[in-house]
């Protein structure tokens, strides 16, 4: 069975307006099967294509084989792939064979002439690669032709990325990374076994079990570490100001991954809730409602919507945060190829939405469906969006799982935030920008810096119908010196309660929160004036 659900930016949400794919339905001949493991992956993978991808203009059958055999050889160092115009010589090892590329001009044709040259791979070679990776390489290739957020999901990718769908694994509760050439703990997280046992950041994990992590590769490493709640994991560290490295033996849990953090922000007598959603996974906005409820046991006089490095999630749960906040309207549309809608998510009155005035923080971290959920509620004059211009993700992918184990990811739509216009590579743009400006020791920075985004992706779906906006009011202010920045924001991803006291962006959002009468977003701006004016000047005298 071919399976499909929709995406945003990387996570899964059931498809309803697609029937089930059979793969009774791809015919596939047997003699076309190539005998590497699982050859049914590509015909399953370009049938995808055929049947979903958004734009046909953008599938050139001959491009993909170029890209299939180019990904292939960088895979595997023995296998060589020599095009001319008409043909192409496949080495493998001593062996080689001339492929005619004439008539590769569909993708049919191109199913053919890839099984047929995979089956002279997998005949001639005999290296170390595992022959399906040689398959995976293929799809890779053929996929990257696309647009960058079409890919092949290999087993491990695809465990991680049912993981993070999910929210909950079991282990330990630690961030690690490669850094420096050393397995090194970025953050434990609150309340695990991590945290309990007083692992601690910048700790270099150099054993697990019996196998030194020496050339242990990340994914490796995350795979030892995890493992069957309740079983025991033994790792050896190092640590700064320890004479010898120490053995800890500690007992794997569910871990959580928490989408939510929530804090108050109290200012001239008046209480703010904070809420900063990390992404939108399973859980997010029943962890999102309990967080509200538990800032609303006290009068909340505003509330602060921290959607800053959020890369996206589940379709779903952006829609429903998003109708925490408003009773009426269009929340998103889905737009499908030739312009033709597919859905529409309106709100719902609820009887418990939140009305007091609310501030939205966005950067250029924001992506797809925290783009939804920022747009959206800006659309529909319910909230202030503050900060940077977003990442400009307006397109969706669906998972078609091509085995049971694998899948790929494919771009089938566009969405437009309230129903109203394309982000595709523009991005939303804030009410009030926010532009830091740095002076150090060894920095002075005073220029308003292009950030990455969407357009700087390769291949990326350029938008002819989007609409580029500009923010109310601008704000330079002074920001402080950057530390290790990647690790910082990574450390307080997985802390219970953020460190607010020097960020800009939340200190002036609980100004506009106390400076206005209304939860109206056009009313608010207009009362904001005299506060963004004072805000700059105070600003502008610190820089110069």
């Amino acid at each position: 069975m071919l399976k499909k659900d929709e995406l945003f930016h990387g996570v899964v949400l059931q498809l309803t307006v697609f029937a089930v794919l059979l793969f009774s339905c791809l015919g596939v001949s047997a003699e076309l099967k190539s005998p590497l493991s699982n050859p049914e992956l590509l015909s399953r993978s370009l049938y995808a294509v055929k049947s979903s991808y958004i734009d046909k203009d953008r599938v050139n059958p001959e491009e993909m084989l170029k890209a299939a055999l180019d990904e292939i050889q960088k895979t595997v160092p023995e296998i060589l792939a020599e095009f001319d115009d008409k043909s192409v010589l496949i080495t493998v090892d001593v062996a080689s064979k001339r492929f005619s590329t004439r008539g590769v001009n569909s993708l049919n044709n191109l199913d053919k002439k890839l099984q047929e040259i995979l089956g002279f791979i997998d005949l001639h070679y005999n290296g170390d690669i595992e022959k399906k990776k040689i398959e995976y390489a293929a799809i890779n290739g053929v996929l990257g032709t696309l647009d960058p957020h079409s890919s092949f999901l290999s087993p491990e990718i695809f465990q991680e990325f049912k993981v993070g769908t999910k929210g909950e694994f079991g282990g330990l509760g630690i961030v690690i990374s490669i850094k420096d050439g050393e397995l090194t703990v970025i953050a434990p997280i609150d309340g695990t076994p991590a945290s309990k046992a007083g692992i601690k950041s910048q700790d270099k994990i150099i054993q697990i079990g019996d196998e030194s992590t020496i050339n242990m590769s990340l994914v490796d490493a995350v795979n030892r570490l995890r493992g069957p709640i309740g079983t025991d994991v033994s790792i050896v560290i190092e640590r700064k100001g320890l004479t010898e490295p120490m053995s800890i033996t500690l007992k794997r849990a569910l871990i959580n991954i928490d989408s939510i953090q929530q804090d108050v922000v109290k200012k001239n007598e008046k209480r703010f809730g904070y809420l900063k959603v990390k992404n939108f996974q399973s859980n997010t906005v029943s962890d999102a409602e309990k967080a509200l409820k538990e800032l609303s046991k006290e009068k909340m006089d505003g509330l602060i919507l921290d959607l800053r490095n959020n890369p996206g999630g589940l379709l779903n749960q952006s829609v429903e945060l998003t109708d925490l906040f408003v009773s009426k309207g269009k929340i998103v549309s889905t737009i499908g190829s030739n312009g033709e809608l597919l859905d529409v998510e309106e709100a719902k009155a609820q009887g418990e939405d939140v009305n007091c005035p609310l501030v939205v923080l966005i950067n250029e971290g924001s992506a797809s469906a925290a783009e939804i959920v920022a747009g959206a509620l800006k659309e529909l004059q319910r909230a202030v969006v503050i900060g940077h211009s977003s990442f400009g993700k307006g397109s969706v992918q669906a998972v078609y799982d091509v085995s049971k184990d694998a899948a790929i990811k494919l771009t089938i739509a566009k969405y437009h935030p309230a129903g109203t216009y394309s982000i595709q590579s523009i991005g939303l743009t804030p009410d009030v920008a926010l532009i830091p400006v740095e002076i150090g020791k060894e920095r002075v920075d005073l220029i308003e810096n292009k950030s990455f985004s969407e357009k700087d992706l390769e291949k990326y779906i350029v938008e002819e119908k989007g609409r580029e906006e500009k923010p109310t009011y601008k704000i330079r202010y002074l920001a402080p010196e950057k530390k290790d920045e990647d690790e910082e924001l990574k450390k307080s991803e997985y802390v219970s309660k953020p460190d607010l006291k020097e960020d800009f962006a939340v200190n002036f959002a609980s100004d506009i929160l106390d400076s206005v009468n209304t939860n109206n977003r056009k009313e608010m701006l207009s009362e904001i004036a005299p506060l963004v004016k004072n805000v700059e000047a105070d600003e502008e005298k610190k820089i110069v």
